[in-house]
């Protein structure tokens, strides 16, 4: 159970904050699962792609040399369970703990909640948006899928300070658990519920559909991301409109010229004009950054709807899945071919909007890496 107390909650804050300080000034490096298993074949003395020992190699003596990280993401997790081999689900997990060194991003639904608040504080101009959002973007294995603060309810403590010390306690030890120490708990069948591949195969069909159903509704590429944004907000309304209520509750009037016209409207249509600066700000001004997730996602729909000759993969799903993560927040994306290429398409170039290399080539990702100056200096 979560607990709403503010003094424990604040000290997991505390720790993200030393977490985020430790790895700022290195740079980020984001693996979609084709990198992982290809590493672990390597590992394995399989027969692997060009360049795959020179790349694992490199990136291991980067990691070492704290000069990178390649965090991990929920995402990473959801795919794993595919594994129905036993051997191999505990094999990624131990890779993946090796080369993070047990850095993770905080979950989807975390993250998809502080990009609003975020978004929020740009919008009505509040200093250090940015620093608060990094924040709170990193987190140790344990409070991967959330922040899981037990509430002791039923433990009869002498005192409301007793119990917060216990909570802090918790999550100091829980903090220092390794990806191993948590997920290679979970055996074949736990793994087999968790199995993500009917969730993809109903995402599909369902964007197939909404593809074939709404194919004549827009009259080009800016349209068609416009309505792309919108609709994914719209899944967002109620939050969007208990964030915005939250903050005008305790509003002093000239704390922001923005936040003051939203103040004089009626409190039922904050939210909605709220939505409508945010589709316009990305769609219009090309403001990418004040939503990342939301745009990186509608981006890519867009294209995929956009292109005729184009269809919807079960793994695209998740494929878009990473690239809201790592487009946004790290320097480097390693993937597939398919999706740089989206990535890289003239009607978004979300590669040069984030400032992110995105590579698919192994034996490219092993070059660029290695002579990309300030990284590999010896």
């Amino acid at each position: 159970m979560h607990d709403n107390n503010y003094e424990a909650f604040s000290e997991l804050k505390k720790i993200q904050i030393e977490l985020y300080n430790s790895i700022n000034k290195k740079i980020k490096i984001y693996l979609d699962m084709n990198y992982w298993i290809e590493f672990l074949k390597y590992l394995n003395n399989l027969k692997v792609r060009p360049y795959t020992e020179e790349l694992y190699e490199l990136i291991l003596k980067l990691v070492n040399e704290n000069k990178i990280t390649i965090p991990i993401s929920d995402i990473h997790l959801y795919e794993s369970y595919k594994n129905r081999d036993q051997y191999k689900y505990e094999s990624l997990i131990k890779l993946m703990e090796k080369m993070s060194q047990n850095v993770c991003f905080v979950s989807m639904d975390q993250r998809w909640s502080n990009e609003l608040i975020f978004c929020l504080r740009l919008l009505f101009g509040i200093p250090n948006s940015n620093e608060l959002l990094n924040h709170e973007l990193w987190t140790k294995p344990f409070f991967l899928k959330g922040d899981k603060i037990p509430s002791f309810q039923n433990i009869p403590f002498e005192s409301s300070n007793k119990k917060i010390e216990m909570q802090k306690s918790f999550i100091n030890f829980s903090w220092d658990k390794s990806l191993s120490d948590i997920y290679l708990l979970l055996n074949d069948s736990v793994r087999q519920e968790l199995d993500p591949s009917e969730y993809e195969k109903k995402i599909t069909e369902y964007l197939t559909n909404g593809r074939e159903n709404n194919k004549n509704d827009f009259k080009n590429f800016k349209d068609l991301l416009g309505k792309e944004i919108w609709g994914s907000l719209e899944f967002s309304e109620s939050y969007i409109k208990t964030l915005v209520a939250d903050y005008f509750d305790n509003y002093h009037v000239g704390t922001s010229p923005v936040a003051d016209s939203f103040y004089k409207m009626d409190k039922n249509e904050r939210h909605i004009r709220l939505m409508y600066s945010i589709t316009e700000s990305i769609v219009e001004s090309k403001e990418y950054g004040v939503l990342p997730a939301l745009t990186v996602g509608s981006c890519l729909h867009s294209l995929k709807r956009w292109e005729i000759g184009s269809h919807y993969k079960n793994n695209d799903t998740f494929d878009f899945m990473h690239a809201k993560i790592a487009l946004p927040y790290c320097e480097y994306f390693f993937t597939d071919r398919n999706l740089r290429g989206l990535i890289k398409d003239n009607h978004i170039k979300l590669d040069e909007v984030f400032k992110c290399k995105v590579i698919c080539d192994i034996e490219d990702a092993y070059n660029t890496l290695n002579a990309d100056s300030g990284i590999n200096d010896t």
